[in-house]
């Protein structure tokens, strides 16, 4: 049970690290429960509800619309995982820039 469990369960942090990709509301149905806890965003540090994260998701999307993240790492055990992932954006596209403040490269 344990392997097969840990199998499910990292894919399940795949999935959920694609939605930061996709902003996919089908694929948030389908792997977030309607009473999603998700920690560490908002101001008073958590979003509650399938319909927070979605708003939080199509707010994420909106401001970094070339954002990409890719899972580095998983390991798992049981019914824990933990995943390392890394997301990259270029801030001159984020909502909101300013395009005339483009990083100078120098030689």
């Amino acid at each position: 049970m344990g392997y097969a469990m840990s199998t499910v369960n990292k894919e399940l942090s795949w999935r959920f690290t694609e939605l930061f990709n996709s902003g996919d509301e089908a694929l948030a149905d389908e792997i977030l429960s309607s009473d999603v806890l998700f920690h560490g965003t908002a101001g008073d540090g958590e979003l509650r509800g399938i319909d927070a994260m979605k708003k939080f998701l199509a707010e994420y999307r909106r401001a970094f619309p070339d954002a990409h993240s890719t899972v580095e790492e998983q390991i798992a055990e049981d019914d824990k995982v933990v995943t390392r992932w890394r997301a990259r954006a270029d801030p001159s596209r984020a909502a909101g820039s300013d395009r005339r403040h483009r990083p100078e490269v120098r030689d």
